[in-house]
This record gives C-alpha cells, structure tokens and sequence, in this order.
C-alpha cells in the first residue's frame, strides 16, 4: 500500500473481487458503502448528465476507490468508477467496519487521511483549471500520471484535461515535435 499506516485492523474485513474491463465499481446515482484498495488495474471515474461524461479523475494500483458522499451522507453517488481494464481490489464494506472497528481508528487512520487526499486533489484540479493553460495541464498530467498514461484512451484524457481529442492531439504534437 502506498503509505506505511498498519491496517492490521481492517484486513480480516478486506474482500478480493475482480472487475472486468468495462464494468462498474461505483455508478453514478447509486448508494454504496464500499470502498476498495486497487491492487492491479485502472479506473476511470466519470460525471454523465444528459448524455454526456466528464472524467473527474483516474486510480491505479495503490490508490484507494470510493464515494466520500455514499459513505457519510448515505446519498447516491454524484461520479462512476469504471474499470478500464481488467482490475483487482481489495473490497471493505465502510458499514461493517463501522460496527466492528474502534471507531477512533477508522476515522484517523483511514477516513480522514482518505478524505484529506480527495479533499488535496481536487483543490489542485480547481487551481490548474482556473490558472492552467491547457498544454500547462497536459503537461502536469504526464509528470503526475507517468507511465500509467499510456494506459488511457487520448478521449479520456482529453476529458480529463476539458479539452476535445482534436485540440488535445494538436498539444501532444506540439510537445514532443510530431509534425
């Protein structure tokens, strides 16, 4: 796991479970308590409204899954997380950890610093999108994002960045001199 926290206290809890390429582990407008480690694959996490998407973001091995919102508020998800490829998670449901962990523990050693992270990323999403060139976010993404981004489709990254396929391929032909 990313950080070096003991999560001792959770592991007799946590539930392997394959997600095939292509299908859900939160969809958007449902409720749900679970939250998972990813241990191999990627997701692609999406806002749809009146038949369009967004892609708010993506997860990789190490990184956890999960709606902050489902888990406190108890309301629908406002975002799906779809697997892009074939993925493996460690599964937990938040309501059963609830009843049997000492509630000290889940909320500082694992829903706080859960929360802290979403909370960190999307304050730095708002400032590039506000203060970002297109190209300066691109250029961000890749540094971030590394060799994991050759794993995504150009079109969901370029949703990612707010941008269509045809302005993100003009600045990846800029970037790295293709013509």
């Amino acid at each position: 796991m990313k950080n070096q926290k003991d999560y001792s206290k959770i592991l007799e809890f946590l539930r392997p479970k394959d997600i095939p390429k292509g299908k859900y582990f939160l969809k958007q407008g449902q409720w749900s308590d679970e939250i998972a480690f990813i241990e191999k694959g990627a997701f692609q996490l999406t806002y749809t409204n009146k038949g369009k998407q967004w892609t708010k973001g993506f997860s990789f091995e190490s990184d956890w899954l999960g709606s902050l919102r489902s888990l406190v508020s108890k309301q629908a998800n406002l975002y799906s997380s779809i697997a892009l490829e074939n993925s493996k998670i460690l599964s937990i449901s938040y309501s059963n950890l609830v009843t049997n962990v000492d509630s000290t523990y889940l909320r500082t050693e694992l829903l706080l610093p859960f929360a802290i992270d979403l909370y960190l990323k999307k304050e730095e999403r708002e400032f590039d999108f506000l203060s970002l060139s297109a190209e300066e976010r691109y250029k961000k993404f890749l540094d971030q994002c590394g060799s994991n981004a050759k794993r995504l489709k150009q079109n969901h990254i370029a949703s990612y960045l707010g941008i269509t396929n045809v302005a993100l391929s003009r600045i990846h032909s800029r970037i790295f001199n293709l013509g």
